[in-house]
């Protein structure tokens, strides 16, 4: 076993990685994404040890853990490629496949130890390949731990191609509020988080069982649009003044008034990339946790509602959160990282919050690296807290809409949440027609 590298610290973690780390050590859930690909070419398992190596030399990050200290830890340049897991198992089918990363969403990551693991699940005939990557969200957002496994799959190729592996170290990044153009004060955002919590409550949304975080359990179900439906919904989008994400949360809005059989109001919870704001364009290689999330209210929604003018009422609120002003302060303090936490944890008897959509949007790549070819990528995050019912990653690869709808179970029952889905998806897929 090689010898225990030296403990470096490389820098306390920023606000949105603090929030990340404290609902993970509070058991909530939040702290943790995986990612899915599927594919065929020449895989195999000591290609994919190997590719996961040369990952891990080239991202200094991937070599950190989060020291002790709550709220506000450091990362810790410490870990040996010997204590992360990249491990085999065979996944027949989707069944198999879902088990597997139901229980990667489940299982603790532990942070102070590692803050990455990779699983390889061949077909029992080695005819296809599935990746998972589970990543802390302190280390990246859904549109870096893309690029995370873009890298992954280059690397791959390249050892199937008996080609050598960048040399190249990328260091661990500032922390995103620090790279903005132009610094929020701490003073600014407070006021407006004062607004946000004082906006009007949410209509009742009840559970269906209570149940303590060690009993809850995150679910998924992949939804897909295939890529002529998508290309007709997102020209409708447009066509109507609005976006993708603003159909997608009208179809929501909707469902739930169908559902509670009287008119609502409904809120989400938007995470927004602070990419657009840096001073500088950012390396597309960087590992990142760069998204803030805000709360956009629709207030006095009916099932038989016009779904543009609901898209357009979304888009209009969220347009208005994207300007600067809006973003995590650069000087925030310790309890700002506990109050920011605090609105994820337990609940009483009723959901705080909505939907979560989150529009990761058309990834920069394929996945294709000759002389592998990637079929399928899916994301979600770990559900273990009942802030809000269901998360939906919403991303467009290789022209195809793929959606992971996540929950917990028990607060959720599968039959209630089979409901959801199947209405919502409905409504969002007759937008395109």
């Amino acid at each position: 076993m090689s010898t225990p590298p030296v403990a470096h610290t490389v820098r306390p973690l920023g606000i949105c990685e603090a929030t990340t780390a404290l609902n993970a050590r509070r058991f909530l859930g939040a702290g943790t994404m995986v990612i899915v690909a599927e594919g065929t070419g020449p895989m195999t398992e000591n290609i994919f040890r190997q590719a996961a190596k040369g990952l891990f030399l080239r991202q200094e990050i991937l070599q950190c853990r989060l020291s002790e200290g709550d709220p506000t830890p450091d990362f810790v340049r410490d870990v040996r490629f010997e204590d992360i897991p990249v491990t085999v198992q065979h996944a027949e089918d989707d069944a198999a496949l879902t088990t597997v990363w139901e229980q990667l969403l489940h299982e603790e990551l532990p942070d102070r130890r590692r803050l990455w693991e990779a699983r390889f699940l061949p077909t029992p005939d080695g005819s296809r390949w599935r990746i998972l990557l589970k990543v802390h969200h302190a280390v990246a957002d859904g549109r870096s731990m893309a690029g995370m496994l873009d890298q992954l799959l280059d690397m791959a190729a390249a050892l199937c191609r008996q080609e050598p592996l960048p040399d190249e170290t990328i260091p661990v990044s500032p922390p995103a509020e620090q790279r903005l153009a132009t610094l929020v004060d701490r003073a600014a955002w407070a006021e407006a988080m004062q607004a946000d919590a004082e906006a009007a409550p949410i209509t009742p949304w009840v559970l269906d069982h209570e149940a303590p975080l060690d009993q809850r359990r995150s679910r998924i179900s992949r939804q897909t649009l295939p890529e002529p439906v998508a290309t007709r919904l997102h020209e409708q989008c447009h066509a109507h003044e609005t976006t993708v994400l603003g159909g997608l949360v009208a179809a929501m809005a909707r469902a739930q008034a169908a559902h509670a059989g009287r008119r609502i109001t409904m809120d989400t919870l938007v995470p927004i990339d602070m990419r657009p704001l840096y001073a500088a364009t950012p390396d597309p290689h960087d590992l990142q946790m760069a998204a803030y999330c805000h709360r956009i209210l629709l207030t006095d929604v009916g099932a038989e509602d016009d779904p543009w003018e609901l898209a357009r009422r979304f888009r209009s609120d969220l347009e208005v959160l994207l300007a600067p002003c809006h973003a995590p302060p650069h000087n925030f303090l310790p309890e700002d990282v506990a109050a920011s936490s605090d609105p994820w944890a337990d609940v009483d008897g009723h959901y705080q919050h909505g939907f979560c959509p989150t529009n990761v949007g058309r990834l920069p790549f394929t996945g294709d690296h000759a002389p592998l070819i990637t079929d399928r990528i899916d994301m979600t995050a770990a559900m273990q807290f009942g802030g809000f019912p269901i998360l939906v990653p919403l991303l467009l690869h290789k022209g195809v809409l793929r959606a992971t709808f996540t929950w917990t179970e028990p607060l959720m029952d599968r039959s209630t949440a089979a409901r959801w889905i199947d209405d919502v998806w409905t409504e969002f897929a007759a937008l395109a027609d």
